[in-house]
């Protein structure tokens, strides 16, 4: 009965007889029992600390996928309040007006000559800096902002467990952005060449105005000016806000993908 607490139930039954039997024999089963005793116990603790490792093991996993879990919610948080770029108040074509203003008129005059591709002044790259600086402004100081939040929180040793992420989910979003500008800039280059390719009366009314005195600069640029506030060249440049704001919707959704469950 004593031994019942302590879990040995199956006992081993040794008979002796102290009048006849050799000592040896009644010494050698109990050292033999206490071996197997020792055995039971040895067994036991192992078990016991076994499950101790595991448990605290399991603890600490669940310790460090808590600070992912945190970090994670903190970034998917920042996405969701920055989820539609900045309204602008600019134009793609203000960087092109601002070298027209500034260009000699031999420059102007020949680019007119050429539908608005010559070396000294290309009206494509321009309007390809310019779309590019759309999207800067609307989405630069955003993107600054993220790279902030990630930088403070890598320096925060609460979100150790979580650096891998941050620092990943920085790169995804740098590189996403890098590529909308991209897509940007080609956009701004090419439709609006496109458009000025095929607007023959804008190169003649510009054209026409060589020799008709001072003021040949300012003249082509108002109607340059007129050009691109027309309504079809305001459409040209609503779709280029809507390809901004697809091009950040599909950077947040590659952003947030890290942040999703494994199945």
């Amino acid at each position: 009965m004593s031994l019942q607490p302590l879990g040995l139930t199956d006992y081993a039954v040794g008979f002796f007889n102290a009048h006849q039997d050799d000592p040896a024999k009644i010494r050698d089963f109990l050292n033999d029992r206490i071996a197997k005793t020792r055995q039971v116990f040895r067994a036991k603790l192992h078990e016991i600390t076994t499950n101790a490792r595991t448990l605290i093991l399991n603890h600490e996993q669940e310790q460090v996928q808590e600070v992912i879990r945190q970090a994670a919610a903190m970034l998917r948080s920042w996405a969701k309040q920055n989820a539609t770029p900045r309204p602008l108040n600019a134009h793609v074509q203000e960087s092109l007006m601002g070298q027209l203003v500034r260009a000699h008129v031999a420059t102007i005059r020949a680019t007119v000559r050429r539908e608005g591709e010559w070396s000294n002044l290309s009206y494509s790259h321009h309007l390809g800096f310019g779309a590019r600086r759309l999207a800067v402004l609307s989405l630069g100081k955003t993107v600054e902002g993220f790279s902030e939040l990630c930088k403070t929180m890598a320096g925060n040793p609460d979100y150790e467990e979580a650096q891998d992420l941050i620092n990943q989910a920085e790169r995804i979003l740098l590189a996403a952005y890098e590529e909308l500008l991209r897509k940007v800039q080609i956009m701004g280059q090419t439709s609006f060449r496109d458009a000025l390719k095929l607007d023959s009366a804008l190169w003649l009314k510009c054209d026409a105005e060589w020799g008709r005195g001072p003021g040949y600069r300012d003249r082509v640029t108002g109607h340059n000016e007129e050009w691109f506030m027309a309504e079809p060249r305001q459409e040209l440049e609503k779709e280029l806000l809507a390809l901004i704001e697809r091009e950040w919707g599909a950077a947040l959704d590659k952003l947030t993908s890290l942040f999703e469950p494994e199945e």
